[in-house]
């Protein structure tokens, strides 16, 4: 039965889910909004047990597909050792190194160099900062924002890719065009993405502020692929804004890594039908679809966010098969035999 499961979804992960691994090993003081840089697949842990790390990481080595670890936040760097173990152990296994940071401890290029080279030593291949109006509030604390270029010469020195992100409204001042002055000479270097905020959690009052309604069409290419990990072991299917939502996070959650292995875990996410169609179609068009064509849907994982909370007693009476059926309708060629079982 190991065997056949691990057969399978080595076939199986070929297409769906592809795994990159991200562990949050701990809950930083730098308050964060949140963008989560774009990956193939991601799984986050926080305060997670080094034995859970360990485990976490030998178990996604037997899934074909998972290519990278990413260790972030909020703020790793802040419990040193895990972040050391997670790197060094990741590397070893041949996983490609990610590290998400907002780059408190970069105060001077010196200290910044001391930490970067540490990190490349244990097998980093990869900073990623994440810099925006929100970050920058509490950066205040530890430095300036002077500290992303510290960060960010550092990692480049030592040959990382580097990439800063940024979480931005209508409203805010930090975009990428910001990033890029700052820079300055580092800009054509290193690479700037940013994304608009979900109105959920924490930046449920900033709903105003946020993109404008989205269009029609688009699944969620995160969903099923970019699997998290929480403190407790709670291993849910994307690693989007809701997921530590207190109203919507239960609506991803999909297994436990403390009680079961990872592979069976990814079993079951590429079982759930309406993971297929987040993935496929897109929660935004299932929410205006069947529930409320005039809904506001600022962000895709705002539309999850109301598939759990505002809408999930009329989609839980609708049932599997209703999803099913319009899965078949809208996408040609799906494997739709395999959801049912």
């Amino acid at each position: 039965m190991v065997l056949y499961r691990r057969i399978r979804l080595l076939i199986t992960s070929m297409f769906f889910p592809r795994l990159v691994l991200l562990f949050s090993i701990v809950i930083s003081v730098i308050s964060c909004v949140g963008i989560v840089a774009s990956a193939l697949a991601r799984i986050i842990m926080r305060f997670c047990l080094y034995e859970y790390v360990e485990k976490a990481l030998r178990e996604a080595s037997d899934i074909a597909s998972i290519q990278v670890v990413v260790a972030t936040g909020g703020e790793p760097t802040l419990f040193p050792k895990h972040l050391e173990l997670l790197i060094k152990t990741a590397a070893d296994f041949g996983f490609v190194t990610r590290l998400v940071t907002n780059a408190w401890w970069a105060r001077t290029l010196e200290a910044a160099r001391r930490y970067v080279k540490r990190w490349r030593e244990l097998g980093l291949e990869e900073l990623n900062i994440s810099f925006d109006d929100f970050h920058l509030e509490y950066l205040r604390l530890f430095g300036s924002e002077e500290n992303v270029v510290n960060a960010a010469r550092a990692a480049v020195e030592e040959g990382l890719r580097t990439v800063v992100a940024v979480t931005r409204t209508r409203e805010t001042k930090i975009d990428a065009s910001y990033v890029r002055k700052l820079l300055g000479d580092l800009a054509e270097e290193v690479m700037i993405v940013d994304d608009f905020i979900s109105p959920t959690s924490r930046a449920s009052g900033l709903f105003e502020e946020a993109e404008e309604n989205l269009p029609l069409f688009g699944g969620c290419a995160r969903a099923g692929s970019e699997i998290s990990i929480h403190p407790n072991g709670d291993v849910v299917f994307c690693c989007g804004h809701i997921i530590t939502d207190p109203a919507s996070a239960w609506f991803t959650r999909v297994g436990n890594i403390t009680r079961e292995h990872l592979w069976d875990v990814v079993d079951r996410i590429q079982r759930n039908v309406l993971i297929w169609y987040i993935r496929s179609i897109g929660p935004h068009v299932l929410v205006k679809k069947f529930f409320n064509e005039e809904e506001e849907v600022k962000h895709i994982c705002h539309a999850c966010h109301l598939l759990a909370t505002k809408y999930w007693k009329e989609l839980e009476t609708r049932g599997k098969e209703w999803v099913i059926n319009d899965l078949k309708k809208e996408v040609k060629g799906l494997h739709v035999r395999v959801l049912a079982k």
